[in-house]
């Protein structure tokens, strides 16, 4: 029988170019399978839709989509996102969004079936790229295409270093003057930019990410803060785009140095509230000073009177009313939609009391708020948004293979632009680079590098810049930066990270170690090129191409079920998925596109296998599971979620693991059964959804803290104590959550632990020393 590396080199790969109407025409030949065992759900918002919608209309380059020809259909290997966004699409299974367009915003609320002939034309001409993997092994095509199309899944949704939001808005202000305004002048300005770093606390993070919150901060007053709460970013980047637009094209507005002044004047005065607050109540953070700041700037734009604001009275009366209410301006992490909306509305109220003038236009958006918004976006479209007759179709060619030889002596010669100024810095990712040299060795083709090729004939790296650096960095090679100055990659002669990889034999092994045979398929390997080139498009901007294929990406993090659902062994995660379905109530989220749930419950099973059938003990649980206090209350997780990826990796554990489940659900699920169930009538799904939503004492959200509580708590409660103990232990658990809240009570509540399995049979256990986290 094939094995599985042999599989991967007698594959057949072959690239295609295929229309959309092509392949979604009723009688298509291509028929796409998006919903193969590992794969996971459809997981893309409508916004993010809309914007792939977008970029097909503007550039109509998308990443390939990777399938597998069984002879019958295509199974979606890599791409199902993609594809099934367009075929819902053009079937008008949903409207495109004002918030995912960035540009075209006379198609918002449009379904497919409501754009012109022209546009929807447009969509279906697109040529879509496709990588098909075949096999032409059919005596044993049905036992290894499963591990085969596993393990391709998992190089192509795996290997990938996804962009921070930051690195992405790199591009799209590349060349806005508001923005490069502000940022010249804050890293000319050291103790300045310190002074804003510390008022909004991004004292850690880079000068990206600090510029993203200014950018809300000066606009954050024209959006009410209701809708600014769901969509922060998105909404927050729309309308600074128009704000800096209306300001350059006004002649009559405000210039942009007077904006930047304004914007001083006001972290002046935030920063000497903050000193004033911190000899009496120190332990603000950028909560507080987002508020403040906003307040700020909707009393400038009703012309409230900055002499009350100034005086040392209002500072006064500021300084107390944060007193008063500082656990509601200091929340830890609290970026739920109801906190950011309370605290605003709390700081309203306090300036609405001291100007007299309401600021509920800006927190809920009124009529006439919303009327003169829409006036004020309204007005810039036409510089905005090109109309259907100006949007420029870009030419697309089949890929062009280059030897990774041929691309490392272009690069020798200075041909090859690596780092033009929207790109990212090198990610220090090993096992990602040692997965890519594995890919390459295997004979397992990867995603196309995307260039722009100026008219000086240099290759500018749109998409691909991790993927060249790691193979510079393999072989050891450098390559010639845009200021003629040699370069070597990070990752400068690594050795390969293999230990759970395929090809084992290489781990740890450096380039000049491997045979001569594996260094040829190295540098003979062909990378495909993109290539867009200057000469044929002359409005093409390689910033915008490269903030599309990077926009809010999706990727599979290590670790969660996603992950799992890809390669773990199928028998375990049918078995998982098959407990969820017969208990619907027990989830975490009700509607899940992420796998959550399938989440929770693994680690649920992971946490009962691991604690045995041995009464508990604190050291026991301390184990596996971290008690410990944060900023502002008890926090309690699973120590290092890779150790359940080393417990499914682990084919001896397979067996035990799974016969294991048959004892939680008699175990733990059982109690939540009785703990849930109906005295005095039948009792349904919906009354034990909503009993448990009491248990875990669920705020705004179930939490997967909540369940790790309730299964502590009941682990040490034999199944049959429960029944007649019900309100008792119900009452206990509800002390447990009541205790979270106080960073202080770690002591008292492992006390109410131990007290609770103490009570109902079980032996105390030992306290173990908190580590602070």
């Amino acid at each position: 029988m094939t094995t599985l590396i042999e599989a991967c080199n007698k594959a057949h790969i072959s690239d295609k170019l295929i229309s959309i109407s092509s392949i979604y025409k009723s009688n298509s030949s291509y028929k796409l399978y998006y919903n193969p065992p590992y794969q996971r759900n459809y997981v893309w918002t409508e916004v993010k839709a809309t914007y792939f919608i977008e970029t097909i209309l503007l550039h109509g380059e998308i990443p390939p989509i990777v399938v597998f020809d069984t002879t019958e259909i295509w199974e979606i290997i890599d791409g199902r996102q993609r594809v099934e966004t367009i075929e819902r699409f053009i079937n008008d299974g949903f409207s495109l969004k004002r918030h995912g367009l960035d540009k075209l915003w006379y198609l918002s609320d449009k379904k497919y079936s409501q754009l012109d002939t022209i546009t929807q034309n447009r969509i279906l001409d697109t040529r879509l790229r496709f990588i098909v993997f075949a096999t032409n092994d059919t005596d044993d095509r049905s036992q290894i295409k499963d591990a085969f199309t596993r393990e391709i899944f998992k190089r192509y949704n795996l290997g990938i270093s996804p962009l921070r939001k930051e690195e992405v808005f790199l591009a799209d202000y590349l060349h806005n003057d508001l923005n490069n305004y502000f940022k010249i002048n804050l890293l000319k300005n050291n103790d300045f930019l310190e002074q804003v770093s510390s008022i909004f606390d991004h004292k850690t993070k880079s000068i990206e990410t600090l510029m993203q919150h200014i950018r809300q901060m000066l606009v954050l007053h024209k959006i009410p803060i209701s809708n600014f709460s769901y969509d922060r970013d998105d909404i927050a980047n729309k309308y600074f785009h128009l704000y800096s637009l209306h300001e350059s094209r006004d002649k009559k507005g405000v210039d942009i140095p007077s904006i930047f002044n304004e914007f001083q004047t006001s972290i002046n005065y935030l920063s000497e509230i903050k000193s004033m607050l911190d000899k009496i109540k120190p332990g603000s953070n950028g909560f507080l000073f987002d508020c403040l700041f906003w307040a700020l700037s909707v009393t400038k734009s009703e012309n409230g009177d900055q002499e009350i604001i100034n005086s040392a009275q209002f500072k006064s009366r500021l300084i107390q009313h944060f007193i008063k209410h500082f656990d509601k301006y200091t929340m830890y992490k609290s970026n739920l939609s109801t906190h950011i909306k309370m605290r605003y509305r709390q700081i309203a109220l306090f300036f609405s009391q001291q100007l007299n003038f309401s600021f509920e236009e800006y927190l809920s958006g009124t009529i006439n708020f919303k009327k003169a918004q829409q006036s004020f976006t309204t007005e810039d479209l036409p510089d905005f948004a090109p109309e259907e007759s100006n949007i420029t179709i870009f030419t697309k060619a089949e890929p062009t293979k280059y030897t990774v030889t041929d691309i490392i002596d272009r690069m020798r010669k200075g041909r090859f632009d690596l780092r033009p100024p929207y790109q990212r810095g090198e990610v220090m990712n090993i096992a990602k680079a040692s997965s890519l040299i594995e890919s390459i060795l295997l004979g397992i083709k990867i995603h196309p590098i995307f260039v722009f090729v100026r008219k000086d004939g240099v290759f500018e790296v749109i998409d691909g810049q991790q993927r060249l650096l790691s193979i510079l960095g393999y072989l050891g090679e450098q390559y010639l930066n845009p200021q003629g100055k040699y370069e070597r990659s990070k990752k400068n002669k690594f050795r390969l990270n293999l230990h759970s990889g395929m090809l084992t034999e290489l781990n740890n092994k450096s380039f000049e170690r491997l045979s001569d045979a594996n260094k040829r398929k190295i540098q003979n390997f062909d990378l495909n090129i993109i290539e867009i080139k200057e000469s044929e498009n002359a409005t093409f901007r390689s910033e915008e191409l490269f903030k599309r294929l990077n926009y809010k990406p999706y990727p599979i993090k290590p670790n969660s079920f996603e992950y799992w659902n890809a390669y773990a062994n199928p028998d375990i995660i049918k078995s998982i998925k098959e407990i969820l379905q017969r208990y619907p109530w027990l989830h975490l989220k009700k509607a899940d596109t992420r796998m959550l749930n399938e989440e929770l419950m693994t680690s649920l099973l992971y946490l009962h296998f691991l604690a045995g059938t041995e009464p508990p003990t604190l050291s026991k649980m301390r184990e596996f599971m971290a008690i410990f206090r944060t900023h502002s209350q008890i926090a309690i997780r699973i120590t290092n979620k890779a150790h359940i990826t080393k417990l499914l990796e682990n084919r001896l554990m397979h067996k035990p693991f799974i016969t294991s489940f048959n004892s939680f659900e008699s175990g733990f699920i059982e109690k939540l059964k009785i703990l849930t169930e109906n005295l005095s009538s039948k009792t349904t799904d919906a009354f034990r959804n909503h009993k448990l939503d009491l248990l875990l004492e669920r705020g705004v959200a179930r939490s997967s803290m909540g369940f790790y509580i309730l299964w502590l708590a009941l682990q040490g409660v034999p199944v049959e104590k429960i029944a007649d103990n019900r309100a008792d232990i119900k009452s206990k658990i509800s002390r447990l959550f009541s205790l979270l809240g106080n960073p202080d009570a770690v002591g008292r509540f492992d006390n109410s632990l131990t007290e609770l399995w103490t009570q109902y049979g079980q032996t105390p256990s030992q306290k173990n020393t908190l580590a602070i986290a």
